[in-house]
């Protein structure tokens, strides 16, 4: 029995040395952060059927104490933000491919589009004056009235044509037929009838395009607003951004790199709790070893003089 209890003492003295050894090569520090395991509330237990890591085996009354619970809640909550880091640097540079590929999109479409609006600027403030120059002659002639104002093109187009015709007749003089004036001057009156007796209508109709024409104009500012504001987004996507992504890198850095230090001491904490309680066992083992050794050595001697004593009785 006492050979027996050595045997096992012996073994498991060799696996606190390898422990030992595999924590200082930080294979503990893994363990504890095996996603896997903390996905299950009883995670702790659950390292001592890890075959890789032999040190957790005896580790379980060390890790339910509370000074070790903090050091590897600190520990974890290290590591957590260590991954986030991580995660966040890679989504720097997806920004930056992202941002890349919106410049190589955008550019060479923008020059042309701006050509365009710019075009399309010029008019619309044309148009606009225009708008602007018709809503206030409306507005005076609400105070003087004036039909030639409301002539229609066709009317002004025959005006002309009156007017050319009563040249000629001033200009040829005797060989115009007599009555050709008089035709010229009832041509003229019948053309002034339309526009003095319809001004009334057309002044109503030219107030109702005018309103009309409001709309419209409405919806082209509202139409231009938005091209400018889409504008600005496709050029913002893009622009802007080089000087706040180098800021996040330098921080993200920084971060980083104080995490690695304090992740550093609290494993080291960590380890070197994991290790001395490890140690004691195997002090404890020890110790029993060589209780076991003495007590198996006293076991022969013991036999021994009993078999001596028997054989000085038999001679």
């Amino acid at each position: 029995m006492y050979s027996s209890a050595l045997e096992h003492f012996g073994i498991e003295l060799k696996k606190l040395d390898a422990s030992i050894s595999s924590i200082r090569e930080g294979h503990f520090l893994k363990a504890l952060v095996r996603e896997e395991l903390k996905q299950d509330s009883n995670w702790v237990v659950k390292l001592r059927k890890l075959p890789q890591t032999p040190e957790t085996y005896y580790l379980l009354e060390l890790m339910a104490g509370h000074d070790f619970q903090e050091s590897l809640k600190n520990y974890l909550d290290l590591e957590q933000l260590r991954r986030k880091l991580e995660t966040w640097q890679g989504s720097l540079d997806a920004f930056v491919e992202i941002i890349a590929l919106r410049r190589a999109y955008y550019q060479p479409l923008l020059p042309v589009i701006d050509r365009k609006f710019r075009q399309l600027d010029s008019q619309m403030r044309l148009r606009l004056e225009q708008r602007a120059r018709i809503a206030q002659r409306l507005e005076n002639m609400l105070v003087v009235p004036r039909p030639d104002y409301l002539a229609t093109s066709a009317e002004r187009v025959f005006n002309e044509q009156i007017s050319l015709l009563e040249q000629r007749v001033l200009n040829e003089g005797s060989a115009v037929p007599g009555n050709a004036g008089n035709r010229i001057k009832r041509l003229r009156g019948v053309l002034q009838w339309h526009i003095y007796t319809e001004y009334d209508q057309r002044f109503t109709e030219a107030y109702r395009h005018l309103i009309e024409l409001d709309h419209e104009v409405d919806f082209l500012k509202k139409q231009y607003t938005s091209f400018v504001r889409t504008r600005q987004a496709a050029t913002q996507s893009y622009e802007g951004y080089k000087d706040i992504i180098r800021i996040q890198r330098v921080r993200i850095r920084e971060a980083y790199g104080k995490v690695n230090n304090l992740m550093a001491r609290q494993g080291h904490m960590l380890e070197t709790m994991a290790i001395n309680e490890l140690s004691r066992r195997r002090d404890r083992l020890a110790k029993f070893q060589i209780k076991a050794r003495f007590a198996m050595a006293d076991s022969y001697d013991r036999a021994s003089r009993i078999l001596n004593q028997e054989r000085e009785i038999q001679q």
